[in-house]
Formats: C-alpha cells, sequence, structure tokens
C-alpha cells in the first residue's frame, strides 16, 4: 500500500515538473514574440539616428526588450571575436524563433548588402505590436472563465457564514426544545 503511495507521488511530482518546465518554454517564447515590436522600434531609432547594425546590436544587448537581450549581446561577443557580424546576426538569430524570423533577415541583409531597413521596421513593428494585441485580447476573453472558480470558491462560503448562519442561529434560538 506505501509502495502504491510513493509511486504515485513519484509519477505526480514527475508530471508536475514537465508541466512546469514547458510552461516556463512557453512563457519564453510568449515574451519574445510579444517584443519583436520592441526590437522593430529600437532598431528603427538607431537607424534614424544615423547608427549601423552594429550600433543597434550594442543597444539591443545592453537596453533591449529583456528576453531577447541576451541574444544580441551574444551576436555581440561573437563579433568582437572576430566573426562578421551578419553570420553572427543569423547564427544567434535562430534563438529567438519564428517571430524574430524577418526581423534577423532584415539585421542580415542590411549588414551584407546594405538594404534600406526604415519601411521594413515600420511594418514589422506594427505587425508585432498588432499580434501582441490579438494575443492579450484573446487572454483577456479566457479571464472571466479562469476567474469563475476562486471566485466561487473564496465567496460562496463567505455568503454561508454572513448571510445563512447567522438566520440558521435565530431560528435554532426561538425553538423551544
Amino acid at each position: 500500500m506505501i509502495g502504491l503511495f510513493v509511486l504515485v507521488m513519484v509519477i505526480a511530482v514527475v508530471i508536475a515538473r514537465r508541466t512546469h518546465a514547458q510552461r516556463r518554454l512557453d512563457g519564453r517564447r510568449q515574451a519574445l514574440a510579444d517584443e519583436v515590436a520592441d526590437v522593430a522600434d529600437l532598431v528603427l531609432v538607431v537607424l534614424g539616428a544615423g547608427g549601423t547594425v552594429a550600433h543597434a546590436i550594442e543597444i539591443l544587448a545592453d537596453r533591449g526588450p529583456p528576453a531577447s537581450a541576451d541574444v544580441f549581446a551574444a551576436v555581440r561577443i561573437r563579433a568582437a571575436q572576430g566573426e562578421p557580424l551578419a553570420t553572427a546576426i543569423a547564427a544567434e538569430g535562430r534563438d529567438l524563433g519564428n517571430d524574430h524570423a524577418p526581423l534577423v533577415a532584415a539585421l542580415v541583409a542590411a549588414e551584407r548588402d546594405g538594404v534600406p531597413l526604415g519601411s521594413l521596421m515600420l511594418r514589422l513593428g506594427e505587425e508585432g505590436r498588432r499580434s501582441r494585441r490579438v494575443r492579450q485580447e484573446r487572454i483577456a476573453r479566457t479571464l472571466p472563465v479562469r476567474v469563475l472558480l476562486p471566485l466561487i470558491v473564496c465567496s460562496l462560503p463567505a455568503v454561508v457564514v454572513v448571510a445563512i448562519v447567522p438566520l440558521v442561529l435565530v431560528a435554532l434560538g426561538r425553538l423551544d426544545l
């Protein structure tokens, strides 16, 4: 009997750890997807101020959005070690995921070929903001359903204690036993 309990507990712990790891990974992917617009806007600001792609990478590594800053820091390190910047961006950019793929491709093309990025960064920023808004609206639509159970579990006992218990006590006090 105890062995069965231990087995069930071990299985529960393994499932909980896998679920937690998956949620953490999904949270990172979500944070990266939400940062596409911020990265595009920051690149646009740097390039608009007369900076280069290398300057944009520096700014993104130092002051960029938190989930993607470590990737741009890795690009900066690889470039400092002598690797061409376009190659470093392409190699490390894969860690950013599919949402950043157009942005990474644009940065690589700008570094290699000198492609202007202004209108492309504007479009990527708009698409990123639209995507983030749609995702947040979807989460907001599920909020009432997720809040319902805690609301019932917390409010129902309070209603019983405050409204029903005093009535029951008064009714029991009036009874002549």
